[in-house]
């Protein structure tokens, strides 16, 4: 169905991610909307800064660096949360023309002091959802630009969504967007792999995980062939039509997903988004431990991908102990409960 010719309403595709009246564009990756975001305040104001927590994905900065712009990166607490003390200081030298906040594994961080923040320095609120299936509470309702990416959470190939309150800037996002020429081709190499992925029995599936997953310690690599399209295919956004009819469903899966592997670890906490499964150890060399038994299992698990160079080489010490002492276990609609438990377990 997916493959008839006929593109989507985008708009009316926005509509469970919107709050009000914001204008949706959509995007192929979050990374693009950054960079979008970027090269609209640029030709606004001119030159400023782009304020990105120090846990983040290097790799998700590739797009953003080609503008330009001046990255600072921010302290963040061990509760993913702004580091507002240190922020302040760390403005008084290089304050913000955009400031982003991230809800990191889908957990909702107070947007409320971030736009205190903004509106004393006079910067735009960048809401970062990439890891929520749906805004809930105050998730996204602060931010001047809030970005979704379902692609990350549903079965898509591309797909991000950016909410824009002012209709003003939302022209410069759109013309941002568009000032290159489509490439949104038909993602011929991701339907090929879905179809593998379908065929393939799960004792290979298990093999496949084992030889592929990265080292514990090993940085990912941007994917070029992605950030070489800017919008979001025809294809892809037929996709995600028929996903936003299960979106209650999906939600209702990930979320017993996540309280299985809850119990199979003994962890519990309230806070926890469906997303990832975040595990935490007290020492690095205990989570490389566990992410080395887990992939010769052929558990899809996961680290943080990578930090930015600036934060390696600055006081990123938080930053980098985050990254080295938790591992991301899937919670992925599609996982049967009983294989994630027997795959994952914490033995």
């Amino acid at each position: 169905a997916a493959c008839v010719p006929r593109r989507p309403d985008e708009a009316a595709l926005s509509a469970p991610w919107k709050h009000g009246d914001e204008t949706a564009i959509w995007f192929s990756r979050s990374t693009l909307i950054m960079r979008a975001i970027a090269e609209w305040r640029l030709k606004k104001s001119g030159p400023t800064t782009f304020w990105l927590p120090d846990y983040f994905c290097n790799a998700a900065t590739t797009a953003l660096r080609e503008t330009g712009i001046q990255l600072v990166f921010y302290p963040i607490t061990p509760d993913f949360a702004p580091d507002w003390q240190g922020c302040a200081k760390l403005a008084i030298d290089q304050p913000p023309g955009i400031f982003m906040l991230v809800h990191y594994f889908g957990v909702c961080a107070p947007p409320e002091p971030a736009r205190a923040f903004c509106d004393i320095h006079g910067a735009d609120l960048v809401e970062d959802c990439a890891h929520v299936l749906t805004p809930t509470g105050e998730i996204g309702s602060q931010g001047d630009f809030v970005f979704y990416s379902p692609h990350k959470l549903l079965a898509l190939p591309e797909a991000a969504l950016v909410l824009i309150r002012n209709e003003a800037d939302a022209a410069g996002i759109l013309a941002a967007r568009d000032a290159e020429p489509s490439k949104a081709m038909l993602p011929i190499s991701w339907i090929l792999r879905r179809v593998l992925q379908k065929l393939m029995p799960a004792a290979l599936h298990a093999r496949r995980n084992a030889d592929r997953l990265p080292a514990f310690d090993r940085d990912m690599t941007p994917d070029g062939v992605a950030l070489s399209r800017t919008r979001a295919s025809a294809f892809a956004l037929r996709l995600l039509a028929r996903e936003i009819q299960r979106l209650p469903e999906i939600g209702r899966l990930r979320r017993e997903n996540l309280n299985a592997l809850e119990e199979a670890w003994d962890i519990h906490d309230d806070n926890l988004a469906a997303y990832r499964l975040v595990v935490r150890f007290d020492t690095a060399e205990a989570a490389r431990a566990a992410y080395t038994d887990l992939k010769g299992r052929g558990c899809p698990v996961e680290t943080w991908p990578d930090l930015a160079p600036e934060v390696l080489a600055g006081d990123g010490a938080k930053a980098l102990r985050l990254r080295q002492t938790q591992i991301l276990l899937p919670v992925h609609q599609t996982i049967p409960k009983s294989a994630l438990q027997h795959c994952c377990r914490s033995d």
